[in-house]
């Protein structure tokens, strides 16, 4: 698994990156198995979706992600 640290990301856009995981890692139910409230959720997924925005607009790649229902959203790159 790459690391966000490594990839030349900045700071604040690798910590939000461990910070979204740390918290899927608890929260799914392969993983911590811990019961998010349904307003934790969607705070979660919108950062989701700025996390890809930002992604995108650092290393002006398409990024792809799965969405709440197995759907795919794609950002275009940016650049």
């Amino acid at each position: 698994m790459a690391r966000p640290e490594g990839l030349g990301l900045s700071a604040e856009l690798a910590t939000g990156l461990r910070a979204w995981s740390d918290w899927k890692d608890l929260y799914h139910e392969f993983g911590g198995g811990r019961v998010a409230t349904d307003e934790q959720y969607r705070g979660w997924a919108d950062q989701r979706r700025k996390l890809a925005r930002r992604l995108s607009e650092e290393t002006g790649a398409t990024v792809v992600y799965q969405g709440d229902r197995g759907t795919r959203s794609r950002l275009p790159a940016l650049r």
